[in-house]
């Protein structure tokens, strides 16, 4: 059948008519992407052998291309009924992104199975599973499913395992990315290894993951969080640590059995957190803060925070400095707010660097970033900025450069926009396109639209209408509409080596068009 399958031959069709539409697609294609020849004679070659093969005019022999999406006949036989005939050209010679939505009308029942097959092709495998599990009822769609469950599992335990490398060699900032993308891929370990973090944006984000899967009734996801509860981690309660080990011990986890057939007594809350907090625990300290408040017994819940200040817990730094940097209230005072933010700072907080930033601001509440771009628009005010005002932006600048220097995102786009600007500082087009870039690699769309625009203009940095393009491709697909406006008009008129290509500009068209 594999010859069939590769033709996409339907009951009734003539495979050398039907070669002959796949070789008239392969060719229009390699018109609008020379470079792909190559591949597009392989590809031509290997129907006509199909074709040739059930005409009985040519040798059985391997049709299989290693390496090409749609490669394995196999996959064309799932495919072929989903998918039009250029739209398997496009995923074939490697563009599945020009057939992402193109005939996906709403409603369209096909839709969700043709977009998990694209996710597959990306190794979302995650998002490949989601998507066929809003299709029809089919065996196939079934056993894809199946093989996008065994990859992921796969992947969060590769990760998983690598993390676990790099933390014996004291590599932590590449092993949490490790874990937290092993604990995406449904990784029980990872996750729980997360939610011991001190970070709280890790440990939120692991407990949020691991109740998702609890929901989904994964038994090693249950047992994980009764046994975070026993280790102190304060966001999980004794009524949802005792509920998650009878669900586990149901769903047939044997040491949630063992434990729930000796009998179990949950230790009271404080008791757990206080012999954290002996153990040297500092979140344990803030843990014990909030479990006082929940209890209305302030005057420990007060104890306890200033043992938690003198420790410089990040958490209850950042919520002290936060009361008092509230204008209009009785706890107000920018020094203490000040004093406080600059601890949780040295403690690692980017977000208190930016916030002593914004508190520099005494006699404006307009940030320099939104005055820089104020001062270039139609509504400029008359009046510009006086020196006062300008030295309080130019101290906010300073905490928002230390912020970026750090890692932060949000400041280098705000950084770009004032270098760019010329205010508060003196304009200088190539410290705005190294903040740009320097977003644009952290993932900010808004930063790679803002580099690409640089780069295709020669603004701050040589002209570079390839790298311009690519990042305008990389934002357009994280949903920055100018960005595909811009490639739209590009690939219509086509712009110095960048030749039109009406594939590419019908796609970034559609991705208008869809908002």
């Amino acid at each position: 059948m594999k010859a069939e399958w590769i033709l996409n031959l339907k009951p009734g069709e003539d495979p050398e008519q039907k070669a002959q539409e796949w070789i008239r697609e392969y060719n229009a294609f390699a018109e609008d992407f020379p470079d792909s020849r190559a591949l597009a004679d392989q590809l031509s070659q290997r129907v006509r052998n199909a074709a040739a093969l059930l005409k009985g005019t040519h040798a059985a022999d391997n049709l299989n291309l290693n390496g090409v999406p749609l490669g394995d006949p196999t996959d064309m036989a799932f495919v072929g009924s989903w998918f039009s005939l250029p739209e398997l050209v496009d995923i074939q010679m490697g563009w599945a992104v020009l057939a992402d939505g193109r005939n996906d009308a709403p409603g369209d029942p096909h839709a969700s199975v043709r977009q998990g097959f694209l996710r597959e092709l990306e190794g979302k495998w995650q998002d490949a599973l989601r998507c066929y599990q809003q299709g029809p009822e089919d065996p196939e769609i079934r056993r894809r499913m199946q093989y996008c469950r065994e990859r992921t599992t796969a992947e969060g335990a590769l990760c998983y395992a690598k993390a676990q490398e790099l933390l014996l060699k004291l590599r932590q900032s590449e092993a949490l990315k490790l874990l937290n993308q092993a604990a995406h891929l449904g990784n029980i370990d990872a996750t729980e290894q997360l939610a011991l973090s001190p970070a709280s944006k890790d440990r939120e984000k692991a407990l949020g993951l691991l109740r998702h899967a609890a929901g989904q009734n994964d038994p090693d996801a249950c047992f994980a969080l009764y046994r975070l509860y026993d280790q102190g981690i304060y966001p999980v309660q004794a009524t949802e640590a005792e509920r998650m080990l009878h669900q586990a011990a149901d769903l047939g986890h044997a040491q949630a059995q063992t434990l729930t057939a000796e009998g179990t007594d949950l230790r009271p809350v404080r008791t757990i957190l206080l012999e954290e907090i002996h153990a040297g625990s500092k979140n344990a300290l803030w843990w014990m803060v909030q479990e006082c408040e929940k209890q209305g017994d302030m005057e420990q819940a007060v104890e306890w925070l200033d043992k938690a200040i003198e420790a410089n817990q990040l958490d209850a730094l950042l919520a002290t400095a936060q009361a008092y940097a509230e204008p209009g209230t009785e706890a107000y005072s920018r020094a203490d707010a000040m004093d406080y933010y600059r601890r949780a700072a040295r403690a690692g907080s980017l977000e208190a660097l930016t916030a002593l930033g914004d508190l520099e601001l005494t006699d404006t509440h307009i940030s320099f970033y939104d005055m820089a771009l104020l001062l270039h628009s139609p509504d400029a005010p008359r009046k510009k900025p006086d020196q006062h005002m300008m030295e309080q932006h130019r101290k906010q600048l300073a905490w928002y450069t230390l912020a970026a220097n750090a890692g932060a995102v949000g400041p280098m786009l705000a950084l770009s926009d004032a270098y760019a600007q010329g205010y508060p500082v003196e304009q200088d087009a190539a410290q705005a396109f190294f903040w740009a870039n320097q977003g644009a690699g952290a993932g900010d769309p808004l930063c790679m639209y803002k580099a690409a625009r640089m780069l295709e203009q020669g603004n701050g940095v040589q002209q570079n209408l390839p790298e311009a393009v690519r990042l305008y491709e990389q934002a357009a697909l994280e949903g920055m509409e100018q960005a595909a406006e811009r490639l739209w008009q590009i690939y219509t008129t086509g712009l110095g080596a960048i030749h039109s290509n009406r594939r590419k500009a019908a796609f970034y068209l559609r991705r208008i068009n869809r908002r």
